[in-house]
């Protein structure tokens, strides 16, 4: 039986290996914010959840976020680049 969550990082400067741990993920997002490297922060993360429908029916669903969404939501706006800052916090 597959992980019935796993995340994989597609492209930046830590693309490599699945792992089935949101911890794993989340710590890294941390030591990018940390490390202000906002390539890392810019890389894919694919999140693939394995469902089952109904007797044994696999259901995959598949989500593609960046890595910076797996920091805490106070965190999040912090990491954003500043043009994106400037932008959410324009009036219209």
């Amino acid at each position: 039986m597959p992980d019935l969550l796993c995340y994989q990082l597609r492209d930046g400067p830590h693309a490599g290996e699945p792992t089935a741990e949101r911890g794993e993920i989340e710590r890294l997002a941390r030591a990018c914010q940390a490390a202000d490297c906002q390539a890392g922060l810019d890389s894919t993360v694919v999140e693939t959840r394995f469902n089952v429908v109904r007797s044994s029916v696999p259901d995959l669903v598949t989500r593609v976020r960046q890595l910076r969404d797996y920091l805490p939501p106070e965190d999040q706006r912090a990491a954003l680049p500043r043009a994106e800052v400037h932008r959410l916090t324009r009036l219209p």
